[in-house]
Order: structure tokens, then C-alpha cells, then sequence
């Protein structure tokens, strides 16, 4: 009994040992990515404890979105589209065998997860950059439409219920909603790195894609982003906590201004950590 006590304590100090080894190597040098997000894009989960200890912590929910590759859709930031980076090529290029599939197109729905459907890779997320412009371009071009419409005497449609659903994403990609868009993909980390060498800009993370069928046709999906949750320690988890503890995040019927701001950090191992949390004045 003595020996096997000694064995799971020396187990355990080697486990503490290899843990800790790991999060100073990943934390060693330059950052991979320093961007600071806001409420937005790192948001409390709808359900989290008030009162914390010494001891307790919290996480924040990584938010992002995807721009739909369709010229005309109905919702323009979700994550589950196929943007217009994912096509054919780029699945070719991060080992989707698209020639099997297309000759086992009866029975792909049945082997989901075979290897041939997914692949692990690094997404490549753009912070306020050009992709959530263009969401916000098409999205103030969408409502101007329908106010033509419905000003234009000459024609009967009820656009009504359209504008007010334009209108209201309009609003929340201005206030509420992420700024984070996957835009890119690969499978060298030092080529994605050179390929977008703005560190306060893009993050790189670990990921999955996958396809299905949709009309008969292949597309791509991005299954999973492996840093969906973020831990945040003591006495940062404590300044969040107290700030938002009467509303909890944009869950709430009346939209919250971002009241926080985290700068996060993507290290060697692409693993995240946060260096500091800000308190933002509202509308920032």
C-alpha cells in the first residue's frame, strides 16, 4: 500500500511537472497573436456563478462567425455556412479526399466521421477587419433596398417584416455582435504566421473542418474551433464577474454595450492565455 502511495504521489508530480513544462514553453517568446477583444467576441456563458471564493475562476465563450458565400442570404454572419475560402481546392489542400467521396456519395452519410471527411487544422480568425466590414456593407445595403421597395409606390410587396429583421442585425453587428471571423485555413502554422503577420489582428487556432452533401454537391463546414472556451484566473475572472453581475451578456432582450475588454494571447502551442482584462466605458 506504502509503495503504491509513493508511485501515484511521483505520478502526480510528473504530471504537474509535464503540465507546467508546457504552459511556460507556450508562453515562452513573442506571442503567436496579442488581439484585445471585447465583450463581443469573449462573452460570459448565460449561466455563471456570482459569488466567487479565493479559489474560483470563470471561463469566457469564444464568438465568431462566418461571412456566407451567397450573394443574397438571408442571415450574414453565422457559423454554420460555407464561406467562400472553403471551396474545392482548399478542402483538396487540407487532405479531403473529394474523389473518394464523390464515388461513395450513398453511403458518406453513414461514415460522418471517417477521416476522409475531416481534417484537423489551424483557422486563421480576422479581429474588425475586412470580412466584418463587408458583413456590415451588405447587410446597410440590404436595408437600403428594402426601403426602395417599400417607398416605391408601384410595388405591392410587404417588405415590412424583411426590413425589421435587416434592421435588427444591422444593429447588432454595429453593438453586440462578434467582430471575429474565420476567413482562412491551413496546415502550416509558420506559413499561416508569414501569410498574416498582424499579431493584433489574427489569431491562429486549432480546429476542425468538415463536409456534407448539400444538392448533391460537396461543401465544406468548420466542425469545431478547439479554444471555444477560455479560462480566465483570478483577479481577472473577479473584475468581470463584478461588472456584469446584474446582466449577464447580450443574452438579454436590451443589447449590452461591450463593458470589458481582454487582452488575449495566442502562445508557441497556439494555446491561449489573457495578460488583462480593461474596463470599457459604454458604446466602446
Amino acid at each position: 500500500m506504502r509503495n503504491l502511495m509513493i508511485t501515484a504521489i511521483a505520478l502526480l508530480l510528473l504530471t504537474n511537472v509535464v503540465v507546467l513544462a508546457g504552459i511556460a514553453y507556450n508562453r515562452s517568446g513573442e506571442p503567436l497573436a496579442s488581439v484585445l477583444l471585447t465583450e463581443r467576441e469573449l462573452s460570459l456563458p448565460v449561466y455563471y456563478a456570482h459569488n466567487f471564493d479565493e479559489d474560483s475562476s470563470t471561463s469566457l465563450h469564444l464568438e465568431w462567425s462566418l461571412l456566407d458565400s451567397d450573394d443574397d442570404p438571408e442571415f450574414l454572419y453565422t457559423r454554420y455556412v460555407t464561406p467562400g475560402w472553403l471551396n474545392h481546392a482548399k478542402l483538396i489542400e487540407l487532405g479531403i479526399d473529394l474523389e473518394k467521396l464523390k464515388k461513395d456519395d450513398n453511403s458518406y452519410t453513414y461514415t460522418y466521421n471517417d477521416a476522409a471527411h475531416t481534417a484537423d487544422v489551424i483557422l486563421v480568425l480576422e479581429y474588425n477587419g475586412e470580412t466584418y466590414q463587408t458583413a456590415l456593407t451588405q447587410t446597410e445595403h440590404k436595408v437600403v433596398q428594402l426601403q426602395k421597395k417599400i417607398s416605391n409606390k408601384q410595388d405591392k410587396g410587404d417588405y415590412s417584416d424583411d426590413l425589421d429583421r435587416y434592421k435588427n442585425q444591422l444593429d447588432q453587428l454595429k453593438t453586440t455582435h462578434s467582430r471575429l471571423y474565420v476567413i482562412d485555413a491551413g496546415l502550416n502554422q509558420n506559413i499561416l504566421a508569414q501569410k498574416y503577420a498582424d499579431k493584433n489582428k489574427y489569431l491562429l487556432a486549432r480546429g476542425e473542418i468538415g463536409v456534407d452533401w448539400q444538392d448533391k454537391k460537396i461543401v465544406g463546414h468548420i466542425r469545431h474551433l478547439y479554444i471555444s472556451d477560455i479560462h480566465v484566473p483570478l483577479p481577472y475572472s473577479r473584475r468581470i464577474t463584478d461588472l456584469t453581475q446584474d446582466k449577464k451578456n447580450n443574452s438579454n432582450s436590451i443589447p449590452v454595450s461591450p463593458r470589458y475588454a481582454v487582452q488575449l494571447n495566442i502562445g508557441q502551442r497556439m494555446e491561449p492565455w489573457i495578460e488583462a482584462v480593461k474596463i470599457l466605458k459604454e458604446g466602446k
